[in-house]
């Protein structure tokens, strides 16, 4: 990834969820993606990616993780919001110099729109390998009992 525009190089997404309320994704193994899952709006389609659930995943060797965003881009159509996302039992092991194993937050690249991302939660997760364990700006959002792996 050279940036984080909707036009920069991306090379892929484990399991995305766009744009949708309300997805459960459990039980699956995503390997070597540049981030492992995501639940992203733009607020293009639906203004609104919020109240999933990761629960028991593997995601191995992606820059980032588990990703929760509401982003502002020029072609929303409104105020993009991501609450209500829970991550929970996960094992995230970063790949060489990945960002972090989860990231929660908003970005605003225009200043018409404002994002909402609150009330998420990162909770046991196994994280290792990334810079952060996990990256969060969103209100309110719940991150605990985050364990390294014991060897």
């Amino acid at each position: 990834m050279l940036g984080v525009g909707p036009t920069d190089l991306w090379d892929s997404s484990g399991i995305l969820i766009f744009e949708t309320d309300s997805a459960m994704v459990q039980d699956n193994v995503v390997n070597n993606s540049q981030s492992g899952i995501e639940a992203e709006t733009w607020c293009c389609l639906a203004p609104s990616s919020s109240q999933s659930q990761f629960v028991k995943k593997e995601v191995l060797g992606s820059a980032w993780g588990i990703a929760v965003d509401a982003i502002a881009w020029a072609v929303g159509t409104g105020n993009p919001i991501a609450n209500n996302n829970k991550a929970v039992n996960n094992l995230v092991t970063g790949a060489l110099g990945g960002h972090s194993g989860g990231t929660v937050g908003g970005l605003d690249s225009v200043t018409t729109f404002a994002t909402e991302v609150k009330n998420n939660k990162v909770i046991n997760n196994i994280i290792t390998g990334s810079l952060w364990p996990v990256d969060h700006t969103g209100t309110k959002t719940k991150v605990h009992a985050v364990k390294p792996i014991e060897h």
